[in-house]
């Protein structure tokens, strides 16, 4: 897409597909599109989500779900906060939806 001046963004089958590698965050995309939309937003399994925190797990104190309404992912929220707790010593904490002691 010419809007990018990194060459982040695609069209594949109609739609908007980002590329993380050559991204620079400059948010153009976000200034360029009428609705602010975000093409870096997207869906992640579980699996996917422990993938990221796994590499970078020698340096998160703590993991916080937020963005619109947590709440109404609950099932995806108690299934991860779940697998996260089988990586090293984490812990819920008593603070809402908080992971500590990664």
């Amino acid at each position: 897409m010419p809007q990018c001046p990194h060459q982040a963004l695609q069209i594949v089958d109609g739609k908007v597909v980002w590329n993380a590698a050559v991204c620079e965050q400059c948010d153009t995309c976000l200034k360029r599109c009428p609705q602010h939309a975000t093409p870096m937003a997207q869906s992640m399994s579980v699996d996917e989500v422990l993938s990221h925190v796994r590499k970078a797990v020698l340096f998160i104190e703590g993991i916080t779900v937020s963005g619109g309404e947590a709440t109404t992912q609950l099932p995806f929220v108690v299934a991860l906060f779940t697998a996260i707790k089988t990586i090293r010593n984490c812990a819920i904490s008593p603070v809402w939806w908080t992971v500590t002691a990664c």
